[in-house]
């Protein structure tokens, strides 16, 4: 990896992904609100875009699971993961 051993162990737990963010807006607020905030800028993030569906048109179910799947692809890519647990 391209991060020192010494700065992953002081950000080991302390970082938010936009997936994680995400999700737990979808979880708080619903597809609609989400979609809402989220679609007009969808194509700035290419995962963001993947999960929302070709016409931003993804239902929640999959949106959930597909910010899951990148979550968990993130938290994977340091041990220990950068990530906040939720």
């Amino acid at each position: 990896s391209n991060l020192p051993a010494e700065s992953r162990m002081q950000m080991a737990g302390r970082i938010y992904s936009l997936e994680q963010i995400l999700l737990v807006m979808l979880q708080k607020n619903g597809l609609g609100w989400l979609r809402d905030r989220v679609c007009p800028e969808r194509k700035l993030d290419k995962a963001v875009d993947a999960i929302m569906g070709s016409r931003c048109d993804a239902p929640a179910e999959s949106v959930r699971e597909g910010l899951a799947s990148y979550i968990r692809e993130l938290a994977s890519l340091y041990d220990p993961s950068l990530l906040v647990r939720m």
